[in-house]
């Protein structure tokens, strides 16, 4: 008989499972002991607006927390609100894989055609991907992996750059034509991290040995960074850090909407000092690009 059920809730998608999977795999092999069950939550999926529906399912995924249904949710970082509730805080972070971006494009096509749109997901990539593609038009992209790929075949694209990680889960690894590397393309805060979302009175000492503590370190860096340049102000972010021998490197970018400006910076530091290092970077860029 197992000791302790736990269950471990997600919005229903395409993504979902093989997300989950990376969590549930590791109990199943370390925590035999704990009976695991996923629970996935279904939203209304009547807003056109992108924020509304994001904003829908985080208050559907925190619900669930607060009454009892989930005991924690699991997803990628970056969906995760960088100012979440003190009572329901991050538990846990899963080591960190490809946090770069990739290019897909339609069936049998070695390059990009100019002609047609190129998507991407955030307005942070398409803002750097205009620096690399001056001679094409961009749109931001939303739906499930398979519908954009889709897409992209159709010819309604030029192709689409999004997450790699994304696309390796999806089991689409083979239609990727191209990596871009952190210093061409500085991916959004957080990418490539999974992480688990739970109740701040509750005991989550069995993700101990499955939370990563550079991925925790780097997270922090990088959502703390964004969170000081973004709130409150026509701005967006990209955010990429790494650890060596200790040393936290934080790369980041601001775009100021309002006047299109770019301003990168780096930062370094002790691990340890994350937070103060993501804060220091964003207090530096908002100076340089005159937000402050």
């Amino acid at each position: 008989m197992k000791e302790k059920r736990i269950s471990i809730g997600s919005i229903e998608g395409e993504l979902s499972e093989a997300r989950n999977e990376v969590l549930t795999g590791y109990l199943g092999e370390y925590r035999p002991d704990m009976e695991v069950v996923t629970i996935s939550i279904r939203t209304t999926e009547k807003n056109e607006s992108t924020a509304e529906a994001a904003a829908e399912s985080e208050n559907a995924l925190e619900d669930a927390l607060r009454s009892g249904l989930t005991d924690l949710t699991f997803r990628d970082l970056t969906e995760i609100p960088y100012q979440i509730p003190d009572e329901l805080p991050i538990v846990a972070y899963a080591k960190r894989t490809d946090s770069r971006d990739a290019l897909v494009l339609p069936k049998g096509k070695a390059r990009p055609d100019p002609s047609r749109p190129m998507a991407t997901t955030t307005l942070m990539k398409a803002v750097q991907l205009k620096q690399i593609f001056p001679d094409f038009r961009f749109a931001i992209a939303k739906g499930t992996i398979s519908g954009l790929v889709e897409r992209v075949d159709d010819g309604h694209y030029s192709g689409i750059v999004m997450p790699s990680a994304d696309l390796v889960l999806s089991g689409f690894q083979q239609r990727i034509s191209r990596y871009f590397a952190e210093q061409e393309l500085m991916p959004d805060p957080g990418q490539g991290i999974l992480a688990a979302q739970g109740r701040a009175e509750e005991n989550y000492s069995y993700l101990e040995g499955f939370s990563d503590e550079e991925s925790a370190c780097e997270a922090v860096s990088e959502r703390v960074f964004a969170d000081m340049v973004t709130r409150g102000r026509s701005a967006a972010a990209s955010a990429s850090a790494r650890i060596e021998d200790g040393t936290l490197i934080l790369r980041g970018l601001c775009y100021d909407r309002k006047i299109k400006k770019l301003t990168r910076g780096v930062i370094s530091g002790p691990a340890s000092k994350a937070g103060a290092l993501g804060a220091s970077l964003a207090e530096k860029l908002r100076a340089e690009c005159g937000m402050d």
